[in-house]
């Protein structure tokens, strides 16, 4: 599949930490970015923008995004990025598939391995994508961040390279993807990461998540490119 670089469309499917973040970061400078977002959160963001900020609400941006509820409300779409937790998978899966058939590229942005075991059901064409930063939601329509990062993007059998350069050169201006030729190993070492955080956590009663994602940051550079 060819995609345009001068007008790829993108709908980011999930509104929560990281798919309203991305696309937070990514809407002013690109036309064609949508956010899937439904329910309260959905109608406050369309209503009063996305409000976002760095470490404290005193730098806080509010940004207007393209709010949609239905992915059959945007015309023609090349990508979708699949936000959503892996509980919510499979049924946002047969809603795409539903709409829009095995059409579009698909990049899933969840933790872990399951869905590699649910995508394959209905397309074909799928990047995976490991989410190097740290963000959170305060309340609806209002995200924090204290480190932007990247999404580390690749398959499991390190095709449709030409689809994820065209990606990652035409979002460049918003936000950063790297492509490496070991997803699979990116994928267990953010999975080993996340579990000591979450042990570390329960025995110190601290959060280390932004030394986890500065850790996974430093071993990409280093060994999964």
């Amino acid at each position: 599949m060819e995609i345009d670089r001068n007008n790829l469309t993108i709908v980011i499917y999930g509104a929560g930490a990281v798919g309203a973040s991305i696309c937070g970061w990514l809407a002013p400078h690109y036309e064609n970015i949508y956010l899937l977002a439904r329910g309260e959160n959905g109608r406050v963001i369309k209503a009063n923008g996305l409000t976002m900020y760095h470490h404290t609400i005193d730098n806080k941006q509010i940004i207007k995004l393209k709010v949609i509820e239905d992915i059959e409300e945007v015309p023609h779409i090349d990508v979708v990025m699949i936000a959503v937790k892996n509980y919510d998978l499979e049924e946002a899966a047969k809603d795409i598939y539903n709409k829009l058939g095995d059409k579009p590229i698909i990049i899933a942005l969840q933790n872990g391995v399951e869905n590699q075991k649910i995508l394959p059901q209905f397309f074909s064409k799928i990047i995976h994508g490991v989410i190097v930063l740290s963000t959170w939601r305060d309340e609806l329509g209002v995200f924090g961040h204290s480190i932007k990062g990247f999404v580390i993007i690749g398959t499991l059998t390190n095709n449709l390279q030409t689809e994820m350069k065209t990606i990652k050169k035409s979002l460049i201006s918003g936000f950063k993807f790297k492509i490496s030729k070991n997803i699979q190993d990116a994928i267990h070492t953010k999975l080993i990461l996340n579990l000591s955080n979450s042990v570390l956590t329960l025995i110190n009663h601290t959060d280390i998540k932004k030394e986890s994602v500065a850790k996974l940051g430093h071993i990409y550079n280093n060994t999964l490119v």
